[in-house]
């Protein structure tokens, strides 16, 4: 069954360990892809106002931002 990206805690556990690699702004977006044999890879990094919040919560996004 597919999960939506941010339902995902094996997703959201690998872009945690991407973004201390590498995080460019305060604000901005990592999209990532789960491939069938090797796990989860960077897709784009990107930022923030081109995201599409794919199924994610609005509200837990916009309380997130307020505190930075």
């Amino acid at each position: 069954m597919l999960k939506l990206p941010c339902e995902d805690k094996e997703a959201l556990k690998y872009a945690k360990k991407m973004a201390k690699l590498y995080s460019p702004e305060d604000i901005w977006i990592l999209d990532i892809c789960k491939e069938k044999t090797k796990g989860y890879k960077v897709l784009e990094i990107g930022c923030f106002s081109f995201a599409g919040l794919y199924g994610c919560s609005l509200e837990k996004i916009v309380d997130a931002i307020e505190k930075i």
